[in-house]
């Protein structure tokens, strides 16, 4: 723990920025070379503009000490969406830093992104690029360029989608994300059309429960979710009863995502999302998934198809395995 000097100089450096409230308070140990996760705490504030309790004010003072002391020297307090607080804990000092635009290039490595941190903060946390305290660590910065490209990628399409026909709230743009793992195409897509204001309905599909329960939780964190969707189960179970009495699509804009295989998003899709897809994702879809996805969207007579192929090995090593040795 701080000693009572340190303390008492931390709590004077903290109280001027605290009475409008505050979004969050991150207490992180400092990034380590070998690439690994850093430790981190984070604090939920009483709200941007809010006006804190005496209680709340305490409490976070009392958090802030005791992460000093547990080596978690990296503390910073989001005020909001762009103000920040740098705190040194150990000398008692705090810095109030704002995400302008210079400081947003730097964060985007000197270069304009698709997908910027000040605009898409929310995404950025939720799939694990952006820290908590809003900036983008070395080892995520690789990742952080994929996901931009993946955005960039989805912008033309959408433009060729719209000239084709109107999209509206009753008639969003549908989209299918088939063998979809954590979803991360799809929220990129979601975010690019929330960026445009461009409605989207879209339904993910994957064999695996757990990440179709971290892509139904992630959709819901970001505000995202389908309105009839809240579990694995749920989901599940209204696919069954799609299949059982056809029941009527219609347009409700958002998210959804179901544990089913390929052959079975055949059957349900065009019910889920009101109407055939009009673009249908697969991103790295194992073994022969990728295959499969471009045959049903062929069948299903989709106008688009974004799709980044697995590399196969499944298939691979099957194939290898079959292919009779050479006798020597």
């Amino acid at each position: 723990m701080l000693d009572k000097g340190k303390l008492q100089r931390l709590q004077r450096a903290l109280k001027p920025h605290l009475a409008h409230g505050w979004e969050r308070a991150v207490f992180a140990a400092p990034q380590t070379d070998d690439g690994s996760a850093r430790a981190e705490r984070v604090l939920a504030g009483p709200g941007i503009g809010v006006a804190p309790s005496a209680a709340q004010v305490d409490a976070l003072l009392a958090a802030a000490a005791e992460a000093a002391g547990a080596g978690l020297w990296k503390q910073t307090l989001v005020l909001d969406a762009r103000r920040r607080v740098q705190v040194d804990a150990r000398h008692g000092r705090a810095t109030t830093r704002t995400l302008d635009e210079d400081t947003a290039l730097k964060v985007m490595g000197g270069k304009e992104r698709a997908l910027r941190p000040d605009t898409s903060a929310a995404l950025l946390r939720e799939i694990g690029i952006m820290n908590a305290d809003g900036s983008i660590s070395a080892t995520h910065a690789r990742k952080y360029k994929q996901i931009c490209h993946l955005a960039t990628l989805c912008e033309p399409v959408i433009d060729r989608l719209a000239a084709t026909r109107p999209i509206s709230p009753a008639a969003p743009v549908r989209a299918l994300d088939l063998a979809c793992g954590n979803a991360y195409l799809s929220f990129v897509l979601a975010e690019v059309l929330r960026l445009r204001d461009v409605p989207l309905r879209l339904h993910g599909v994957d064999v695996r429960a757990d990440v179709v329960a971290r892509s139904i939780d992630r959709a819901r964190a970001l505000g995202l979710a389908a309105p009839e969707e809240a579990t694995v189960q749920e989901a599940t179970e209204r696919d069954a009863a799609v299949l059982a009495d056809g029941a009527e699509g219609r347009p409700v804009v958002g998210l959804s995502f179901a544990q089913a295989d390929i052959a079975g998003a055949a059957r349900t899709a065009p019910t889920r999302l009101g109407g055939v897809p009009d673009l249908v994702l697969a991103l790295h879809a194992c073994d022969t998934a990728t295959d499969e996805a471009i045959a049903l969207a062929i069948e299903l007579g989709v106008p688009a198809l974004l799709s980044v192929p697995c590399c196969q090995a499944e298939l691979a090593a099957q194939r290898l395995a079959r292919r009779p040795r050479r006798s020597r």
